[in-house]
């Protein structure tokens, strides 16, 4: 088969992407090569190996303008196209090749999907954040829907903005009745696969304008893409395994088998005090609660975000607190959200109350919180958990640090004894302590607290509600932002 090389100008981004998708889906090109010329800023300049007159097309179909390439490497304007920049000078094919490229992947996250109401996929998948992927896993095995769940973050395609989620893989019967739901909810995107492989995702509702087999055969073996209609293409990195969501079946965050469940009897406590879900109280989260089950997953959530450096854990009987400046909290999505309703550390459903009220005094005398326990009420029971059980988050998933050798080895005190036999003043070597025996635990004496200590009382001055205290801590640790929202709160 006979192949010309032909150049194409294009001034609008919009024109360049119209043409990589004509020559992608079509098949008709060998090759395509496009650039910057003769800046950064454009415009886009395109070089379409393919059969005589085929490159040609593929530019004016999408709005460009055509130019031959001569085989001594020059453009050259067509016979029979008007054209448009009759006093711009025509690059040479070397320098187009020695331009800023633009890969044709880039370009194809930019198209713009097609309405396809009419789809019925056998899977969907979701992504979101925080109470609303708490809400879309209740929904999912209130439906009866099976899935797994993995963190992953979403990066835009040209703004260079990155987006942690927590991403659903959804199957079922109900998968469309699903989606129509998920869809609507706040801060929440549904797509559903191109094709088999599930490389390139559209968004609910809508499919690619070209052939999706050949779109997915440039996304590297890394990635899964993700074209929306409104918010452009995104290049999705999964940050751990994905995780059978049906997991939580056993915890709080199951969906109630009736609409009015009896609420939890908590007896321990001897008192007729019930824990019962309120409408006026929101998802907001001073600390999160998790099972033994969950804790695999908030391993996997947490470990590459912000949230690793200044959340503690502390440990209890089955059950265990999450505890972190509130405004990381908010984008938790596993685990039962708490407030923290005092006196110290006493702790609460979000979206539950005490039934009947019980003043903060007598909540003092029926819980007992203290100054090294917490106590943390749900609907699913009431637990005590001890600060000193607590560690910091990365305790999850770090284990213990490999040996250090510190101890001078023979060879090394040989040289430093004759060293020091030639000075004036000779100081014997003494030996020098290894690493295993230094002291363990707690700076001794008047030292300064190391920054994990400093983190850990910031998270025990949090859990008692003492948010100066708190904030004074994250200040010494050097985390400025987190003491300024906690000084904020305490001064509200």
């Amino acid at each position: 088969m006979t192949v010309t090389l032909t150049a194409g100008r294009f001034d609008r981004r919009t024109a360049a992407v119209t043409h990589a998708a004509l020559v992608i889906g079509a098949g008709a090109a060998k090759a395509m090569w496009t650039a910057l010329w003769p800046s950064p800023d454009g415009p886009f300049w395109t070089i379409v190996e393919a059969e005589p007159g085929a490159g040609a097309l593929l530019v004016e179909t999408a709005g460009g303008q055509p130019y031959s390439v001569r085989p001594d490497g020059t453009l050259a304007r067509l016979r029979g196209h008007v054209d448009r920049h009759p006093a711009q000078r025509l690059p040479a094919l070397d320098e187009l090749r020695n331009a800023p490229p633009v890969p044709t992947d880039a370009l194809l996250l930019d198209l713009t999907p097609t309405r396809r109401p009419d789809l019925k996929p056998d899977r969907i998948y979701v992504y979101a954040t925080g109470s609303a992927a708490r809400h879309a896993i209740r929904r999912c095995l209130a439906e009866g829907a099976t899935g797994t769940m993995v963190p992953v973050v979403l990066h835009s395609s040209g703004a260079h903005v990155t987006r942690p989620h927590l991403q659903l893989r959804v199957r079922g019967p109900a998968t469309a009745r699903l989606a129509r739901y998920l869809n609507g909810l706040p801060d929440t995107t549904v797509a559903v696969p191109c094709d088999g492989s599930a490389r390139v995702l559209t968004e609910w509702g809508y499919g690619l304008p070209v052939d999706s087999s050949r779109v997915a055969a440039l996304v590297p073996a890394n990635q899964t893409w993700l074209i929306t209609s409104d918010s452009g293409g995104w290049r999705i990195e999964s940050h751990g395994e994905e995780v059978d969501f049906s997991i939580l079946l056993t915890t709080s965050i199951s969906v109630p088998a009736s609409a009015a469940p009896a609420p939890p009897d908590l007896t321990s406590m001897q008192q007729e005090v019930r824990v019962r879900p309120s409408p006026r109280h929101s998802g907001r989260a001073d600390a999160v609660l998790v099972t033994d089950d969950e804790l695999t997953p908030l391993r996997q959530y947490i470990r590459t975000r912000p949230l690793s450096e200044t959340a503690h854990v502390v440990f209890g009987p089955g059950h265990h607190l999450l505890i972190a400046p509130p405004a990381l909290l908010d984008e938790v999505p596993i685990g039962t959200p708490l407030r923290r309703i005092g006196p110290g550390g006493l702790f609460l459903e979000s979206t539950a109350a005490l039934v009947p009220p019980v003043p903060a005094a007598a909540r003092q005398r029926l819980f007992a919180p203290d100054e090294e326990s917490l106590v943390v009420l749900c609907r699913t029971g009431a637990y005590r958990l001890q600060l000193a059980d607590t560690r910091p988050a990365w305790a999850l998933w770090l284990g213990p640090s490999p040996a250090v050798e510190g101890d001078l080895s023979v060879a090394a005190k040989e040289i430093l004894s004759r060293y020091a036999a030639a000075q004036d003043d000779p100081a014997p070597v003494q030996p020098r302590p290894s690493a295993a025996a230094a002291p363990a635990g707690p700076v001794a004496g008047n030292a300064a607290p190391t920054m994990a200590q400093a983190l850990s009382h910031a998270a025990h001055a949090l859990a008692n509600g003492h948010l100066e205290e708190a904030a004074e801590w994250y200040e010494f640790a050097g985390q400025d932002r987190r003491a300024a929202e906690l000084f904020r709160r305490a001064a509200a």
